[in-house]
């Protein structure tokens, strides 16, 4: 293939996709499924449908869906180690994957991990007030499975933020407090903060 054939090829949605994101200082959320994966539609057709859902990911992702069984998609797959469907990533505007959700998710769950994959993002790109932001819209639902993880993330996000132990430790501290049974709060090392 000469040059003039290379410069006129189309682009990949991928690629596409991650050009869009950077423009538009969005996550790009990769959407792994395969053709009669019943968890893939569910995903798709009850929670990514959901008002909420389509909000927020019009706010800050830009989606694109990779199919298992279309030949285009498989590599991805294979790049990403995605074993299992559906899988979604949430990667930066480099193709770098910053978060990871395998399996089903309700509306309300999948509402709480974009939240936490679009900070995780935003964390490693230094912008500390939008992940703090999202991480205390989970946080503060103290009945959400997810609010544990955003706690554990909030206080990476203080400490990365203003370099003071004691602003690591002030999240950590209500981890320990409202989940103590956490696999989060557990991460958290047993003479930290003393």
């Amino acid at each position: 293939m000469n040059e003039a054939q290379t410069s006129h090829a189309p682009e990949s949605e991928f690629q596409t996709a991650l050009q869009q994101a950077g423009k538009e200082r969005k996550t790009v959320l990769a959407f792994f499924s395969k053709q009669n994966c019943i968890g893939c539609r569910d995903l798709e057709t009850l929670s990514m449908s959901d008002q909420a859902v389509q909000a927020f990911l019009e706010e800050h992702c830009v989606v694109i869906h990779l199919i298992l069984n279309r030949p285009s998609d498989s590599m991805l797959f294979r790049q990403y180690q995605v074993i299992w469907t559906p899988s979604l990533l949430w990667l930066d505007r480099r193709g770098v994957a910053h978060y990871r959700s395998e399996g089903f998710l309700g509306p309300q769950e999948l509402l709480a991990a974009l939240r936490i994959g679009v900070a995780r993002s935003k964390l490693a790109w230094a912008r500390y007030h939008e992940a703090q932001s999202l991480l205390d819209a989970v946080a503060d639902e103290r009945n959400n499975p997810y609010a544990a993880e955003a706690l554990f993330y909030l206080g990476m996000v203080h400490y990365l933020q203003t370099q003071s132990h004691e602003a690591l430790m002030q999240a950590w501290r209500r981890l320990r407090a409202e989940h103590p049974n956490s696999p989060w709060c557990a991460r958290i090392p047993p003479h930290q903060g003393e």
